[in-house]
């Protein structure tokens, strides 16, 4: 029944400036359907899969936990008998990860074992968006190393953003409180002809139910 719903599927190109004009048909004969609501279920299998070709002792960062008590409070990571201790070896979202090591050695390990699983499952790396930001202890200087991915050097960053945060090698909150803000202030500043000079909406839905127009609402276009 899945491979019904996929086999044998054809799409057209319409052109940008003229929904009539449909490119001749051609077939589909890798991926998913667009919008069926299988399709997170199959990507989520197999990521699982993927995920089972990592070696279980791939390098991770060791944390220790507790499910008792305040978030923050830290002091009650002391107790020995309330606390559990894991390693993080992966943090995988869809087709987004970051791979997790407390020394160079061990990292470049990991990362080789994420592109060994990768490639065995037609799924490849983009060397290009992917970057490594190491994050000392504090008043440490950075350690200078090199990581490879298939004889590719990864560029090294100071901040870079993984799903809608900003991390950086401070260790802070710092750089994303920065972002965020600068989001906020170019999203209002689209707001000022659609909303605030716009002479045909009140006082009161101005400060209320004003919208922002769609540029306002593409997050690709807030940085």
């Amino acid at each position: 029944m899945i491979r019904a719903l996929h086999d044998g599927m054809v799409a057209r190109v319409i052109h940008q400036n003229d929904l009539n004009d449909l490119s001749e048909e051609f077939r589909i004969t890798c991926g998913l359907k667009q919008r069926c609501v299988f399709v997170p279920i199959l990507f989520s299998l197999y990521l699982a899969a993927m995920l089972y070709e990592i070696p279980q002792n791939n390098p991770g960062v060791n944390i220790k936990y507790r499910l008792t008590g305040g978030l923050f409070n830290l002091s009650r990571l002391r107790s020995k008998n309330l606390t559990y201790p894991t390693t993080v070896t992966e943090l995988q979202y869809a087709d987004d990860n970051a791979a997790l090591a407390h020394t160079t050695n061990h990292f470049q390990q990991s990362v080789n074992n994420f592109h060994a699983a990768y490639s065995r499952f037609g799924l490849t790396i983009d060397s290009a968006k992917t970057k490594i930001l190491a994050q000392p202890p504090s008043q440490s200087a950075l350690p200078d190393f090199l990581i490879t991915i298939a004889g590719k050097d990864i560029e090294r960053v100071e901040h870079f953003p993984y799903l809608g945060s900003f991390l950086s090698v401070q260790c802070t909150s710092a750089k994303d409180v920065e972002n965020r803000l600068r989001a906020a202030h170019a999203a209002f500043g689209r707001l000022t002809s659609c909303v605030f000079l716009n002479k045909d909406l009140n006082y009161t839905t101005k400060l209320t139910d004003g919208l922002p127009c769609s540029c306002c609402l593409d997050p690709s276009l807030w940085l």
